[in-house]
């Protein structure tokens, strides 16, 4: 869990409701468990993900910038992919332009290189790149209730191996 505000972080903002999944009319997947803390600063999903593999294979941690430059590569090859509601990755950065600042898209090469060369918090993209290269789903976690320690979590969403981002 990243204990700073995210503020005006393009991921950090909810979904326009046109362009949510429709909801699923099933019971929302809730499981115990624990937060295990990081010390994020812009590395916290990268941090995460490396944990969960290490502890699922056995390998050892590949730290955080191993990872951004493997899935900003991904990314960088990718551009044509259809990933989010069946955007293409270049589609999700035009769609993502209207939730920044300048209301400008980055190119498909600025968002790689800043994505595997900075503390840029990861978000939708990167979780797609980690399925994709390692051949699993991954499906994000969200804690119900308000205080720590958090036991009780409800997921969020699903990333499917592949490619396409799903609502619970």
């Amino acid at each position: 869990m990243y204990p700073l505000e995210r503020g005006e972080h393009e991921d950090a903002q909810p979904l326009p409701l046109a362009q949510r999944p429709p909801p699923d009319n099933a019971e929302p997947v809730r499981c115990k468990g624990k937060t295990v803390s990081n010390y994020g600063g812009g590395d916290c999903l990268y941090l995460s993900l490396d944990q969960g593999f290490s502890k699922l294979t056995g390998r050892p941690l590949a730290g955080p910038l191993k990872l951004r430059r493997e899935y900003a590569q991904w990314v960088l090859g990718n551009g044509d992919t259809a990933v989010v509601g069946h955007k293409t990755i270049l589609q999700w950065l035009e769609w993502g332009a209207g939730q920044r600042k300048d209301g400008r898209a980055p190119s498909l090469e600025a968002y790689a290189r800043q994505m595997a060369t900075t503390k840029k918090y990861a978000g939708t993209l990167e979780l797609i790149a980690c399925s994709q290269l390692n051949k699993v789903d991954i499906w994000v976690w969200r804690p119900v209730g308000q205080k720590e320690p958090y036991v009780n979590f409800t997921r969020f969403s699903c990333i499917e191996y592949d490619g396409h981002s799903t609502g619970r």
